[in-house]
């Protein structure tokens, strides 16, 4: 990483890493009329959930996983993988 875990949001790691769209339209049966439409609506349908998905990632940062992801493991202290003490939002 390049920037502080506080500057990168979901939405930079889900466009870093992924290529293809969240949903893929198929092709369609071209012998039916309902079918051979299918493909334009659901691209839209489809477009418009993954912006909204997207605005969303934006919103969470890397930070906040990290700080989510302490406070809900603060609980298992046997946990090798915790820091201790757990980091505050200034050190993420």
């Amino acid at each position: 990483m390049t920037r502080g875990a506080a500057t990168i949001t979901l939405r930079d790691v889900y466009r870093a890493v992924e290529a293809e769209p969240l949903c893929a339209v198929r092709p369609p049966n071209e012998q039916c009329s309902i079918g051979r439409g299918m493909p334009r609506v659901l691209a839209r349908c489809f477009h418009e959930a993954e912006a909204a998905m997207e605005e969303r990632l934006a919103q969470t940062t890397v930070a906040d996983v990290i700080r989510a992801v302490f406070e809900d493991s603060a609980a298992d202290r046997q946990c090798p993988h915790l820091p201790s003490p757990f980091p505050t939002p200034t050190q993420v």
